[in-house]
């Protein structure tokens, strides 16, 4: 799957400019983990449009580890859900169902695997298989 397309999965066209690129993990340092300020130099090196003002422009950079001064927490677990359902969602418009399937079948583990309270592995649970039967239920 495409940036594009699961942005407009969202309702959001993304449109491109210029050529992507690959950043190295040079800009890490010996950690290898992504701090703000290496991600901002990451951007203002490779984002060919970046000016320092305002703009309504967007970069998009997906880096593996990144660490925070406030927090490592990560993605909140409602986010999370949504972001996964909407993935398999994407998946299905596509034409591959199977994939939908692994990938609601991966949401219900990795909250398994979190060792979320038993009501909320119940919810997601519910909210999967209600986002499974709509994905195989569509003409």
């Amino acid at each position: 799957m495409t940036a594009q397309a699961a942005f407009a999965d969202a309702g959001v066209e993304l449109c491109t400019a210029g050529v992507p690129d690959e950043v190295s993990l040079d800009g890490t340092g010996e950690d290898l983990v992504w701090s703000d300020a290496e991600l901002h130099a990451a951007m203002v090196s490779h984002f060919s449009l970046h000016r320092d003002t305002r703009q309504w422009k967007l970069w998009g950079f997906i880096a593996n580890r990144h660490t925070s001064p406030t927090t490592d927490s990560g993605v909140d677990n409602i986010t999370l859900n949504e972001t996964v359902r909407r993935l398999a969602r994407a998946h299905a418009r596509a034409g591959d169902l199977k994939e939908a399937d692994t990938v609601l079948d991966q949401l219900v583990e990795t909250f398994r695997d979190k060792d979320v309270p038993a009501p909320v592995l119940d919810t997601i649970v519910e909210q999967a298989e209600a986002t499974r039967t709509q994905l195989h239920d569509q003409p």
